[in-house]
């Protein structure tokens, strides 16, 4: 069963972040978001998400050098979808149970589906989600 928590999306994509956060906002989930890889590290630190949905394309800080420091910073366990357009890559990385792919482009409900195997939403209708983009780790 899914434990409560929050979703960190880390991707420098706005429109990309901004379609998934009111997805999940709007199916109650708690949100934050992420443009990098070095915000990506604070956030976790800072907000202990249940779930990560990362881009694997352009972040500083790229694939298993990422996953790797998420997993020193927060809990070993933390379930990270890759969000890809080259699931090829990203295959190597996959950990049943922990880390899968999610090809871009994706379904919304491939999303929902996912979100739903890691996370429960927490928060009501209507409550907006915080950006810490700007915020200093």
């Amino acid at each position: 069963m899914p434990g409560t928590g929050s979703i960190l999306i880390v991707d420098n994509e706005r429109a990309i972040v901004d379609l998934l956060v009111d997805l999940l906002t709007d199916e109650g989930y708690v949100v934050y978001t992420a443009p990098d890889g070095a915000s990506a590290l604070a956030a976790v630190a800072r907000h202990s998400p249940a779930l990560i949905l990362l881009d694997m394309g352009r972040l500083g800080l790229r694939g298993a050098a990422l996953i790797a420091q998420v997993r020193r910073a927060g809990p070993a366990i933390l379930p990270i979808v890759l969000m890809t357009t080259t699931p090829r890559e990203a295959r190597l990385l996959l950990v049943p149970g922990s880390i899968e792919c999610l090809d871009k482009p994706f379904d919304i409900d491939d999303v929902l589906v996912r979100v739903a195997r890691y996370v429960q939403p927490t928060q009501t209708l209507g409550v907006g989600w915080p950006d810490i983009s700007a915020v200093a780790p």
